[in-house]
């Protein structure tokens, strides 16, 4: 069964590797961020400048809402860290 944010009119893309409900859940943190909604308005795989934005955005924003006063990742946090891992993994390999 396909999990769907019924908020958003973006379909997940092919190239996006974090599954239909990683994709569902990463939608409401980009919705008002015009940047992150173009990335993902094409089937192309994004550039690796767009990735690095990507990167950038979540990475400032688990900085800013990932942790508990503990500094160890929350659910928020651990939802981050996934879609890092999705977008890092998309980065051409360094020779």
């Amino acid at each position: 069964m396909e999990h769907r944010d019924e908020s958003s009119e973006v379909t997940r893309p092919a190239w996006f590797t974090g599954g239909t409900r990683l994709f569902s859940d990463f939608m409401p943190l980009i919705k008002e961020e015009p940047k992150m909604l173009a990335i993902f308005g094409t089937a192309e795989p994004p550039s690796s400048q767009s990735i690095q934005e990507v990167l950038d955005f979540l990475s400032d924003e688990f900085m800013r809402s990932g942790t508990g006063p503990d500094w160890e990742p929350n659910q928020r946090g651990h939802l981050l860290e996934d879609l890092i891992d999705v977008f890092n993994d998309l980065l051409p390999e360094e020779e």
